[in-house]
């Protein structure tokens, strides 16, 4: 499946790790972490934004 986004998206395909307050599993991660490298596709972190008051 990546291979076939990379096909379609190129140089604007990234891999995407969020952490949560939940402590999701290490495993996960690291094993998104390890696609990365091996398919040679960037990384980014994110987080969730939370405002005080709705605009």
């Amino acid at each position: 499946m990546l291979a076939r986004l990379q096909g379609i998206f190129s140089d604007s395909l990234y891999i995407e790790l969020q952490r949560y307050a939940d402590g999701a599993p290490a495993d996960t991660e690291d094993a998104l972490v390890q696609l990365a490298y091996a398919r040679e596709v960037p990384l980014v972190a994110t987080n969730q934004a939370y405002l005080p008051f709705r605009r």
